[in-house]
């Protein structure tokens, strides 16, 4: 007989929830595992249930990854199992454990590998966890958010060798190495990516730090795993800042926004006063400021949706005072590369005389020397038929640039930076990229 369970990660700011199973369970006692339980239809339903049970943060808690299932025996326990992995992102710590766990932490993930946990806990992370191949295909969330997840693979990946035997440490820091520029080129318009894996290496492969230790050595796995997570913590208190800063600034007034920021997003969340008014485009193709707009309305702003043709009438009609934009990289000279619309709401603004600020954090800013491609990033180019059975080509462009004299400035964790500043913040990305 097979029990087919649900394993459910939550994760917030990086860490996931563990809890240490009762005496009172059927299984695994005393045992750390993930939230879980029996799967007695659709998996995913289930998975929901176990987390209303379990911790009552369903309403706080976001599907992020289905990972496939698998299944083994245990002959300890004397079972066979088979596991659905889930992983969700939950918005809050405060869950409220029922009878099924002695206590729960939220730690990082790499802690799986060094507790007394459930069998197999390590694999069905595995199966949600982050990869190169989840950050080209995504297409819903914005550089920040994916470049936290790059930092993630790397640190999970680190993790994992790190409890191997030391007789694969070389080849080890060759997989490592590899994974850390697949991770950096993932998507070449997010600066954010690049800059945030070029922090963790330029970090694990410095001669100094920890070099006594054996297993912390330059570019060793353990080594790796510090980096990684010391760059996610920065990264993550870097969009946090970006955020606030972003919040003083829109509190009480009418903002006009594209796309999906989730600096953005979170400013005008958290703002206090609220906005009196966000106007959002909805940012074809993938008209994602759509999904912004319902968001921002389910927590009580006052929202309206134009198309992205009508946002010079936008800002008439509405009375924008400030347009905020979002910011997948920020060049050295200031300019911005964000998604497509951007470059004509800037020059609307500048026609109608309104303020125009990019909200990102540093991390965001592009190293000195780099380069931009109108062709980095594409949805891709098809043929349709016109009215008369002509062919045209039809292409979709996912960014595009706007000069940095249509921009006032740049909303960061440090304050709002004129050109000077990006120029400064630039130079200290190029220093960590030679690795």
């Amino acid at each position: 007989m097979v029990d087919e369970v649900v394993t459910c990660f939550l994760r917030h700011r990086g860490d996931v929830l563990l809890v240490r199973r009762s005496g009172r369970v059927g299984s695994y006692r005393g045992r750390w595992g993930a939230i879980s339980g029996f799967a007695e239809g659709d998996p995913l339903e289930d998975a929901w249930r176990e987390i209303t049970e379990e911790t009552g943060l369903e309403a706080a808690v976001s599907l992020v990854k289905q990972g496939e299932p698998f299944a083994f025996e245990d002959p300890q326990e004397g079972r066979h199992w088979r596991v659905n992995p889930f992983l969700f992102d939950a918005a809050s710590r405060e869950a409220q454990l029922d009878w099924e766990a002695e206590e729960g932490v939220w730690v990082s993930p790499a802690e799986i590998l060094t507790r007394d946990t459930v069998a197999r806990l390590w694999t069905s992370y595995e199966r949600v966890a982050p990869t190169v191949e989840d950050l080209r295909a995504d297409r819903e969330h914005g550089s920040a958010w994916l470049s936290l997840r790059a930092v993630e693979a790397l640190r999970d990946r680190a993790a994992a060798r790190a409890a191997e035997a030391q007789d694969g440490a070389v080849a080890a820091r060759r997989e490592l190495l590899a994974l850390a520029r697949d991770l950096a080129a993932a998507r070449p318009a997010m600066t954010a990516v690049r800059n945030r894996v070029n922090r963790a290496m330029a970090a694990a492969l410095e001669p100094g730090r920890d070099a006594a230790a054996a297993d912390a050595a330059p570019g060793t796995p353990q080594r790796v795993l510090q980096a990684a997570e010391a760059a996610l913590r920065a990264a993550i208190d870097a969009d946090e800042g970006a955020a606030r800063e972003t919040a003083r600034l829109v509190a009480g007034r009418r903002v006009l926004t594209l796309s999906s920021s989730g600096t953005v997003a979170d400013g005008l969340l958290t703002a206090s006063p609220a906005p009196a008014r966000v106007i959002v485009c909805e940012s074809r193709p993938g008209a994602e400021g759509r999904a912004l707009a319902g968001r921002l309305a389910e927590a009580g702003l006052s929202v309206v949706v134009v198309p992205d043709a009508a946002v010079a009438w936008a800002l008439e009609a509405e009375q924008a005072e400030l347009v905020l934009l979002g910011a997948d990289a920020v060049m050295e000279d200031g300019a911005l590369v964000n998604k497509v619309g951007t470059r004509p709401a800037a020059l609307a603004a500048r026609a109608a005389g309104v303020r125009v600020l990019a909200a990102a954090a540093t991390d965001k800013i592009a190293a000195s020397g780099s380069s931009w491609s109108a062709a980095q990033e594409e949805a891709g180019a098809e043929e349709e038929a016109g009215p008369g059975g002509g062919r045209a080509q039809r292409r979709a462009p996912l960014f595009e640039r706007t000069p940095a004299e249509l921009v006032d400035g740049i909303v960061s964790e440090r304050g709002v930076l004129d050109r000077a500043g990006v120029a400064g913040v630039a130079r200290e990305h190029a220093g960590r990229a030679a690795w």
